[in-house]
This record gives C-alpha cells, sequence and structure tokens, in this order.
C-alpha cells in the first residue's frame, strides 16, 4: 500500500511539472511553431504551408501539369518554369542546395547555370527535406520537366528525415515502407501522438530536440534495418523514374562541419558507406566531397552554422561541374 501510494505521489508530481513547464511555455512563448501540420497534403516547396495558397495551387495546376507555373512564386530559388526546364539539369537537395543564405549568384546552382547555360540548371531545393521529399517531388515534377540530368544533393541528416518536420511545420508527405513498396502519408498522418502534439507545446519541443539529436548520428547506424531499406528503396525509385524518361541521375554527399572537425574516429562513421553502397546497387554514380572539404572546414563551412560559405558553394560547383564533365552524364544515354 505504501509503495503504491509513493508511486502515485511520484507521478501526481511529475504531471504537476509537466503542466507548470506547460504553462511557462505558453506565457513566455518558449516554443512557438509557425503553424501546425495540417491534415491534408500539399506539394513539397520551399514555402511554409498555407491552406488557401496550397489549395489554390493544386485546383490550378493539378500534378504539376501548367508548366507555366514560376518556380520562384513556389519558393524555389530559381528563375525556370516547368516549360524552360526541360531537357535540363534538376537539383534536388535541402537548405545546402536551396541556398537562402548565400547572396545572389554565389550558390553553387546559379555558378553551375553560369557555366552550363544555355542548359538550364532547375534548383528545386527544399530546406529540411529527406530524401523521401526529393523522391516525392521528382514522382511529382519528372513528366513536366523531362530533365536530362537530375542531381540529387544529400547531407548526412538528410538520410533520417522521414518524419514531420516539426519546428518549420510543413505540410511535406513522409514515406513508408509497406511489403517492399513506397507508400506516401500526409506529415499529420504520420504523428505517433497527434493529441498532444497539437495540443502540447511542451511535446512540441520535446519531439523537436529528440529530432535533431537523432539527425546528428544519421549516418552511424544507416546500414541497420529499416532506415537502411527505406532509403534504398528511395533511390531505387528515383532511379526508376529517371530510366523511364531517358535521365540521368547521380547523388552528390555534402559531410556535416561536425564529422570534419573531430577527427578520423567521427570521420570514419559518417563517410557514406550505406550510401556508396546503395549507389553501387543501382549504378548511381557517386560524388563525395568528404575529401575536399575535409582540407579546410572552417573556410568552407559558416562559423556558428552548418551551411557553407561562398567559398564552399564554389568548391561544390567546380567538383559537380568537373564531375558532370568526366561521367559524360550530359550527353545523351546510350541506346
Amino acid at each position: 500500500m505504501r509503495r503504491a501510494k509513493h508511486g502515485l505521489l511520484a507521478l501526481g508530481g511529475l504531471l504537476l511539472v509537466l503542466m507548470m513547464a506547460e504553462v511557462l511555455c505558453r506565457c513566455f512563448d518558449v516554443f512557438v511553431p509557425p503553424m501546425l501540420l495540417a491534415k491534408d497534403d500539399a506539394p513539397v516547396t520551399e514555402k511554409p504551408y498555407s491552406r488557401r495558397r496550397q489549395a489554390h495551387f493544386a485546383a490550378e495546376n493539378r500534378s504539376w501539369a501548367n508548366q507555366g507555373v514560376p518556380l520562384r512564386e513556389l519558393g524555389y530559388r530559381t528563375s525556370h518554369t516547368l516549360a524552360t526546364g526541360t531537357n535540363g539539369v534538376v537539383l534536388l537537395g535541402d537548405s545546402f542546395t536551396a541556398a537562402r543564405e548565400a547572396p545572389e549568384g554565389a550558390s553553387y546552382a546559379e555558378l553551375l547555370q553560369q557555366v552550363l547555360a544555355p542548359t538550364p540548371v532547375v534548383n528545386m531545393g527544399v530546406g529540411g527535406s529527406g530524401l523521401d521529399n526529393m523522391n516525392y517531388q521528382l514522382r511529382s515534377f519528372v513528366d513536366a520537366l523531362r530533365p536530362r540530368l537530375v542531381v540529387c544533393s544529400v547531407y548526412a541528416a538528410d538520410l533520417w528525415r522521414h518524419e514531420p518536420d516539426w519546428l518549420q511545420m510543413r505540410n511535406r508527405p513522409v514515406a513508408r515502407l509497406e511489403g517492399g513498396r513506397i507508400n506516401y502519408v500526409s506529415a499529420c498522418q504520420a504523428l505517433r501522438h497527434p493529441f498532444l502534439y497539437y495540443h502540447s507545446r511542451v511535446y512540441q519541443m520535446d519531439n523537436y530536440l529528440l529530432r535533431k539529436s537523432r539527425e546528428q548520428w544519421a549516418s552511424n547506424f544507416l546500414t541497420l534495418g529499416s532506415l537502411y531499406r527505406l532509403n534504398e528503396a528511395l533511390l531505387g525509385d528515383m532511379k526508376s523514374a529517371c530510366d523511364r524518361h531517358h535521365a540521368r541521375l547521380m547523388v552528390m554527399f555534402i559531410p556535416s562541419r561536425t564529422s570534419l572537425e573531430n577527427g578520423a574516429l567521427v570521420l570514419k562513421w559518417t563517410r557514406p558507406r550505406a550510401l556508396r553502397r546503395i549507389c553501387s546497387l543501382y549504378d548511381i554514380p557517386l560524388l563525395d566531397l568528404t575529401p575536399r572539404l575535409q582540407a579546410k572546414p572552417s573556410a568552407y563551412y559558416k562559423p556558428g552554422d552548418v551551411h557553407f560559405t561562398e567559398e564552399g558553394h564554389r568548391l561544390a560547383f567546380v567538383r559537380l561541374r568537373e564531375f558532370i564533365a568526366e561521367h559524360r552524364l550530359l550527353e545523351a544515354p546510350a541506346e
């Protein structure tokens, strides 16, 4: 009886602490997400979710059929529409590719466009994207764009991001591997505890911090279990989509600054061993930027930030240009 009483007191104390934390969060706006995940689907774009804007977009441009849509209006850092991107290079990626922090004309995508002109280079990078978001984008626009080359730029954490984006709350579809097939569900459907998510700021904050800590270990155990199988299926699906449209697919791996600065032991674990294995399985050319970036991380990454400096963007551009030329990726594939 005494143990049960003590247990109830402990539980009551814990609930009291959580309630006090919730009240403090709401009083002082300690953690206020920009918006909650909506319960319907929306296109994957750089802009935060807006029910009215996305409903209008879906009504006017079903399945990206309207090729005159200016991609910049959807938040992409590119001057192209779907029509002008035809037979060009399409860049998929996260915030390294979206390059919101880079001055105009200084991102690796814009530098590549200057060199390859008049071949269009369409930057469809979306901050916070995972490999599942990139595959969803490719599924959506490949019929309209008909690209000659698709470059999938993968940061270490992108291989882990198969969960809703807790902080930025964009309504992006989430991939699940069910019966060997990829199935996309809305971000709301992917929530484990939707009631707590929608009503508790403590829960939202805890999930955000947990998600960020998991991203730091994105590559360490990538060879294990369902995560590896999902990434293998996603890249296989992207390769199949490109093959059907006679396009080439390549992957560019961007290591984290932490892995480059913490010595050989960390670097050994964070090098894209699993990614290299998957690319080898599907015959996808893989460009690993680790050896070049390892020489001088402080020059290529911003201080106190995970993103590239202008010098980092230039290095990525140079290596990407060399890699495309070396593997003749813009040449027509042999029949």
